[in-house]
């Protein structure tokens, strides 16, 4: 909006301030002759329907409040889409301006205390909590007359049951961009509001008390420089009232107490205190000693208190720690669903997160979440970026991209190239050390290049590396790295190698990510974190004797890996701060073409790479378990009337990305279990046989023809062919499309003549047709990036996801010749997890996709003092 826009009868005149609640306008209501602020809600916040009812609903009761010391809603309204409060202007500057020029003197923070209170207590009364009480939100009018703002906004905003814990609370998760903001608020949030437990008006009580140490001091009680910072002091530090006047240090610690039940328990009781004149604050903080008895008393309060120092002294000198764990969670960014890679900078203050496992191609920019803002931002130049890691000293991201290893400023700018890595097929992951060596892996070789990128990517000289080792992470040394390896069957482990070559060690024989953290304490080595099970667990690890000792200890449970894959979701910092993805069950769904949910298929469940069957009636799909140690995948099928699901295959390797023949009578697959994945067929449980054996390669079947006349499949990076009849093979496997490129994805028009694909060919992932079963020149289908072609049941429409994450249609004509016509952009896709995310109903109206069954599963859990924890062996939930 800008000057002279007009909501209704209101007319825009000056922007007041804007955040993650909205924007704030000052207006003329033209009606009735008078100024008044505008709220306008996010846009995205009004396009929730669900939501902007529920805000509707808690905004309500909070146009009743009708206070001198209260700023009125005067109403809630839209116009032309745009929805907002309309609220009393307010002249003057808030408490938190008044602040930052001093300490306010105690007579006059008393006044403005009372007026504050008085506020809170009528609210109180109505039932109204106000659950953001901070300085920012008090408003003193230049007649020193105090206006307590947004009151109850916080659970209008929050909805539902408007618990505003650290996972809800719209004052963290949609404050405002601006640095300092999200600081603020958890500066005087509850602990019990921190933690996520129901709050009630004895959480403004201790906000109120937080706010007087500062109106009275001129500093924040709850200093720091991140949230997590900010809020482990609130949930288990001790507040330091010393600096406090003496008069009010006793109404503060009464605020402050972290049991609720030992606080004030109404904000009437203060109001009285200070009223009354209870509190000596009026008076000077050297308080006279009047008699005799209170000489004595003094005498032996000075005596207590030289005793309690020096047992203070006696038990800090033990070095115990009162730091607690903290839990709380950030959202994923809305381009991404599911899971996600991310990695923790070593300061603990980034997330770094890609989706680049999410479709082939990987299609999405990199974000980054500083854990002191409330939302993730895009780097610019980042495009199809995966697999990211740090720099040691936080200041840059590393990335693979389009074939090659690029780095970005975690600040944005320009990227910076280190190594191509195309030939080498390196996609699993890398690591950075503070002499600026890069390591990384692909298959059957770990690498190392030099950050500035002056020389080509060399090999290390190691042993034990296996068939596919991934995941380096740098031991403090910079020389030794841990990696996960695995053998031509399911076997493999965790070891360490080093950039000098030689032997590699063997650590243990989980298949899993690891990374080491050092410890808290100095005299104590760190950690190593992997997982077991569905359980992430630590154990005490020598970095320079390279040995583990110690019990393995639960860290969190049902963490979640990716499917069919080694990866778990976790990353920690050097400082105490873990990061995670909880695993949870999926739900497939039907969604409209406009991306509404019409229908659930199945129940709850697992549906790695599901295909539909020709007439709807099963589905197929592989699922991740564990046998031991190692990570097992078998192919299923769910029957969706019955809503019963059986495994097709009991195999102990991996059994991936099942697809069905014309008729439903047998499912194609992968399989490793001869060591690269080769092609399987079967017809029934259990009864699988080998159709085509890909030797090294290795490589996932595509799309079974109609008339049954062939199996498409990948073999390394290209496309081949294998003719079929009454569902076996009928002929040598043939290439289709053979190139330098990385061609997937690929699938039959209905009437066989045409093949869609994605290839890399242009430098990025793009959707093409060619003829079949003899290829030609290529026919483009996406211009900006795209992946994953799907085609209608009549053939007469080709979709696709694009770069932006939209599910794209796009007409198809065959006669005279094959033409494409203008892509349309039907919905942003829910999730574009697999090789093949998602199917298409026969008339193209409707799309199964797989998305979250419940919520949590598009967020990512930070975890504080997780080492403190496991010290004082406190369970971590």
């Amino acid at each position: 909006m800008e000057l002279g826009t007009k909501l209704g009868h209101y007319e825009i005149s000056t922007l007041l301030g804007k955040g993650g609640m909205g924007e704030v306008w000052r207006a003329r209501d033209t009606k009735l002759g008078r100024e008044v602020a505008i709220k306008t809600l996010p846009e995205e916040f009004a396009k929730d329907a669900d939501r902007l009812a529920r805000f509707e609903r808690e905004a309500k009761p909070l146009a009743s409040l009708n206070h001198p010391n209260i700023a009125a809603i005067h109403g809630f309204e839209e116009d032309n889409g745009t929805h907002f409060l309309v609220l009393e202007l307010v002249e003057g500057d808030t408490l938190a301006d008044h602040i930052k020029r001093g300490a306010i003197p105690v007579e006059e923070t008393l006044k403005l205390a009372l007026q504050i209170t008085e506020a809170l207590e009528a609210a109180h009364e109505k039932g109204v909590i106000h659950r953001d009480l901070k300085p920012a939100n008090i408003k003193v009018t230049p007649e020193g007359k105090v206006k307590v703002l947004d009151f109850g906004l916080a659970k209008a905003f929050a909805g539902d049951e408007g618990n505003a814990s650290l996972s809800n609370s719209p004052t963290l998760s949609m404050a405002a961009t601006e640095a300092g903001v999200l600081l603020g608020t958890a500066a005087y949030m509850s602990p019990e509001q921190a933690t996520g437990k129901p709050v009630d008006h004895r959480s403004d009580v201790w906000a109120f008390g937080a706010v007087l140490y500062e109106m009275a001091t001129g500093e924040k009680l709850f200093p720091g420089n991140a949230p997590p910072e900010i809020l482990a002091s609130v949930i288990a530090g001790t507040p330091a009232l010393e600096r406090a006047p003496a008069g009010v240090r006793s109404i503060i610690a009464k605020c402050l107490r972290k049991d609720p039940r030992r606080r004030w328990q109404a904000v009437g009781d203060i109001r009285l205190t200070i009223e009354e004149g209870e509190t000596t604050a009026l008076q000077s903080d050297s308080v006279s000693v009047r008699s005799g008895s209170s000489r004595i008393a003094w005498s032996i309060a000075v005596i207590l208190l030289i005793a309690l120092a020096a047992l203070a002294l006696v038990y800090f000198r033990q070095d115990p720690s009162d730091q607690r764990m903290v839990r709380f969670t950030v959202p994923v960014p809305d381009v991404f669903s599911g899971a996600v890679r991310f990695k923790l900078s070593p300061d603990g203050r980034y997330l770094a997160i890609s989706g680049g496992l999410a479709i082939s191609g990987g299609n999405r920019r990199l974000w980054v979440q500083a854990l002191d803002s409330p939302e993730a931002r895009p780097l610019p130049g980042t495009e199809g970026a995966s697999e990211p890691f740090w720099k040691p000293d936080s200041t840059r991201i590393g990335f693979l991209a389009d074939g090659a290893i690029r780095t970005a400023p975690v600040s944005g700018g320009p990227t910076s190239f280190v190594a191509n890595i195309r030939d080498l097929s390196a996609n699993n992951g890398a690591t950075w050390n503070d002499d600026g060596v890069i390591v990384f892996s692909g298959p059957g070789a770990i690498y190392q290049v030099d950050e500035a990128g002056q020389t080509p990517p060399e090999p290390l000289r190691l042993s034990g590396l296996g068939r596919a080792p991934r995941d380096p992470w740098f031991l403090p040394d910079g020389r030794h790295f841990l990696f996960t390896y695995r053998e031509a069957t399911a076997s493999g482990g965790l070891r360490v190698g080093s950039v000098d070559g030689g032997e590699t060690i063997e650590l243990l024989p989980d298949l899993t990510t690891a990374t080491y953290v050092p410890s808290n304490v100095s005299s104590e080595s760190g950690y190593l974190l992997f997982r077991r099970g569905t359980t992430l667990v630590a154990q005490r690890f020598d970095p320079d004797r390279l040995e583990l000792t110690g019990p393995v200890l639960d860290v969190a449970d049902q963490v979640r890996n990716l499917s069919g894959t080694i990866p778990v979701l976790f990353s920690a910092s050097d400082n105490g701060i873990l990061a995670y993805q909880v695993s949870g069950d999926d739900q497939l769904a039907w969604l409209d073409r406009s991306g509404v949910v019409l229908d659930t298929v199945g129940p709850p469940g697992i549906y790695n790479g599901f295909r539909l069957s020709r007439d709807g009636t099963r589905v197929a799909m592989h699922r991740t378990s564990l046998v031991g140690t190692a990570v097992t995948n078998d192919v299923w099928e769910l029957d969706i009337s019955r809503g019963v699901a059986q495994p097709w295959t009991f195999g102990t390797d991996g059994d991936l990305v099942p697809v069905w023949s014309p008729g439903g009578e047998q499912i194609v697959f992968a399989s490793n279990r001869r060591g690269a994945f080769d092609l399987y067929v079967t017809a029934a449980p259990g009864a699988d046989e080998i159709l085509v054996d890909l030797v090294a390669n290795g490589g996932w079947p595509m799309d079974w023809s109609r008339d049954g006349r062939w199996v498409l499949y990948l073999d390394g990076g290209d496309i081949w062919s294998v003719p079929m009849a009454d569902g076996q093979q009928n002929g040598e496997p043939t290439p289709y499309i053979s190139s330098q490129f990385q061609e997937s994805q690929g699938v039959f028009s209905p009437d066989g003549n045409w093949v869609a694909y994605t290839s890399d060919q242009s430098g990025r992932a793009e959707v093409y047709v060619n003829a079949f079963p003899t290829s030609s020149f290529p026919i483009p289908v996406s211009g900006t990036g795209g992946s994953a072609p799907v085609w209608r049941d009549d053939g007469d429409e080709l979709f696709y996801i694009a770069d932006d994450g939209m599910l794209t249609a796009v007409s198809v004509v065959y006669a005279p010749s094959f033409s494409l016509g203008q892509g349309e952009a039907l919905f942003s896709v829910p999730s574009a997890t697999g090789r093949h995310p998602y199917e298409a109903s026969d008339d193209g109206q409707r799309f199964l996709f797989s998305i979250p069954a419940q919520s949590g599963s598009d967020t990512i859990t930070v975890v504080l003092n997780w080492i403190e924890a496991l010290r004082q062996r406190v369970p971590i939930p």
